[in-house]
């Protein structure tokens, strides 16, 4: 979102941090087999809640769990064994992002991101499970963000498994406006 506003309003939005971002086109860029599948093929909400119920499912749910953790559990539940409404909420859920991801105009961002060149850092993990370092680094390039700072240890989800490094870079980025 934060990378969408800035380049679609580039006079209000002088400077961004982007943590573990979302890159354009990213179906084509998500490392996990079981993500490429389940969101690139287009499946109705049914069919999404039977997929699930599988082993292929199962799969699928745990390898989203290694990658998202649920944040009140520290992703110690144990996704694969979801049944009946809880199953069917995270069908819902799954359903709608895929559509979210396959409706979206990935062109009309790529080009808007080739003129962006507004201050920005990048911030990613070094063994992210989503994206790889390539994608990321491709991304930034394309948006002209030199400042690139790659963590080690903080996973997909560095907010939260590094909140105190994350806050301090980002303070540190945004002083540097300041001062200049």
């Amino acid at each position: 979102m934060s990378w969408g506003l800035a380049t679609q309003h580039p006079d209000l939005i002088e400077k961004t941090v982007l943590i573990n971002p979302m890159v354009t086109d990213p179906i084509r860029h998500f490392l996990p087999k079981e993500l490429k599948f389940f969101f690139a093929i287009p499946l109705n909400l049914k069919s999404v809640y039977v997929m699930l119920s599988t082993p292929m499912g199962r799969a699928f749910l745990k390898r989203s769990a290694q990658i998202f953790r649920d944040e009140r559990s520290e992703g110690n539940v144990s996704v694969e064994t979801l049944k009946g409404r809880k199953l069917q909420f995270v069908a819902h859920m799954i359903h709608h992002f895929a559509w979210i991801l396959r409706s979206e105009d990935w062109a009309y961002w790529h080009t808007r991101l080739y003129t962006y060149r507004g201050e920005c850092r990048l911030i990613f993990d070094e063994k992210d499970l989503l994206f790889d370092q390539a994608a990321y680094r491709h991304f930034a390039n394309h948006i002209g963000c030199e400042d690139v700072v790659i963590l080690t240890g903080a996973g997909h989800l560095a907010i939260k498994t590094q909140p105190e490094e994350v806050s301090r870079l980002i303070r540190e980025f945004l002083s540097e406006s300041v001062a200049a």
